[in-house]
């Protein structure tokens, strides 16, 4: 496991500067500056936090975190910045559903509410990056129940899965490809590495879809 995460972070740094050179030809060929709004909780809020090593490592982006600590699927409400349409230049990364998991929270509700949040932001014009949460490990949660952790965290997936190639404007990233609990504070909340790493992979994810 550790070997993978190593050809991981490896393959994420030389692919990372791949886009960064990207974002910089792109710059002086006259594009307007894009805006990337981040929806997301604890997760995305920390000083060093990926959404920080994002605007790092991809300064042409307007970075504009919309998170809050222990936010989730079901209570979220689209703000009201987000309702003029966008002109597809914006990109929203949509990173909810841990506290549904960890709160236990009716997964049949939140599916209904992440798919109206999907559909009213590409229905104005929004360009967005649906992250699918982590497998999460719950010693740090001995009060949360493991099988239905699992039962969530697998129908999670199975609801995002179902927009993948639906939309040409909507993209999913699943963060177990670069997610190691190891590398977490808590179990939960990234360490730097972690975050750095995370940012390198949607800062990739973004520069193929994208450009």
């Amino acid at each position: 496991m550790k070997v993978l995460h190593n050809t991981v972070r490896y393959g994420l740094i030389i692919l990372a500067l791949v886009a960064s050179l990207a974002y910089f030809f792109l710059a002086d060929a006259g594009h307007e500056e894009p805006r990337l709004i981040v929806i997301g909780d604890s997760l995305s809020t920390t000083h060093e936090s990926w959404p920080n090593y994002l605007r790092e490592q991809a300064p042409r982006w307007n970075v504009q975190v919309m998170a809050q600590n222990g936010r989730t699927i079901r209570d979220f409400s689209i703000p009201r910045d987000l309702w003029t349409p966008g002109d597809r230049n914006e990109t929203v990364v949509y990173f909810l559903g841990t506290n549904d998991i960890l709160q236990r929270n009716d997964i049949m509700h939140a599916k209904t509410r992440l798919k109206t949040h999907v559909d009213f932001l590409l229905g104005r014009n929004f360009k967005v990056l649906l992250l699918i949460p982590p497998t999460l490990t719950l010693d740090a949660f001995p009060e949360a129940d493991r099988k239905l952790h699992a039962q969530i965290t697998e129908r999670t997936r199975a609801l995002f899965e179902v927009y993948r190639g639906a939309d040409p404007n909507l993209w999913v990233y699943d963060l177990d490809e670069v997610w190691d609990n190891a590398e977490t504070m808590d179990g939960v909340h990234p360490n730097p590495e972690l975050s750095l790493r995370i940012a390198m992979a949607i800062n990739w994810t973004l520069s193929l879809n994208i450009y």
